[in-house]
């Protein structure tokens, strides 16, 4: 699984979390979602 952080931009005002997983799909997480402050916080251990 691969997380990418999207800050706010010009085109899009929310902060995004974009997950890569295996089979190829994608996800788009919410970032003050449980789930992913858990992904974010495994992510920046390795």
């Amino acid at each position: 699984m691969k997380l990418t952080h999207y800050p706010p931009r010009s085109h899009c005002s929310k902060e995004e979390i974009i997950v890569t997983l295996r089979t190829g799909g994608l996800l788009c997480l919410d970032p003050n979602g449980s789930f992913a402050k858990k992904q974010i916080k495994r992510q920046t251990k390795v």
